[in-house]
Order: C-alpha cells, then structure tokens, then sequence
C-alpha cells in the first residue's frame, strides 16, 4: 500500500524578509517582543542555551544503561 502525506504549513513560516532599522527601532520603543541584552557573550550565550536548548540527559542515561548492562552481566555469570 503507498500513501502520500502532505503537510500545508502557512505560507509565514517561509517569509524570509527581514526587518528594517526603523522597524526595529520602533519596536523596542514599544517594547514588543523585542529583548535588549546587555552583558558578557559567555553571559548571552550560557542564558541561550538554558532557554532553549535545556539540559542533556543522554549522557546519564547512556552511563546508566552501561552501568545495568553490567550488572546484569555479573549476575548471569555469577548464578
């Protein structure tokens, strides 16, 4: 059986248009979903990444599957 799966996404998810400095100057004057920061890059770019990227658990959950793979190793050899 073969079907086709067809996604219509708005045609806004596209626009690429950019604003223009007096567009960007108007907004931040009415503070409209404009944020302004002031502060080290390191600061920025460790305040970016808890907002939007969280934090990463795979590693645990790779050393935990390890850890219980050897256990459950041990326990077959053992018994």
């Amino acid at each position: 059986m073969v079907t086709t799966l067809a996604f219509n996404y708005s045609k806004k998810e596209s626009d690429l248009s950019a604003f223009t400095s007096d567009e960007l100057k108007s907004m931040i004057n009415k503070k409209k979903n404009v944020h302004i920061y002031h502060g080290s890059l390191e600061k920025f770019v460790n305040e970016f990444e808890e907002n939007n990227i969280g934090v990463s658990l795979w590693k645990y959950c790779l050393v935990l599957s390890l850890i219980f793979l050897l256990c459950e190793i041990m326990l077959l050899r053992l018994y």
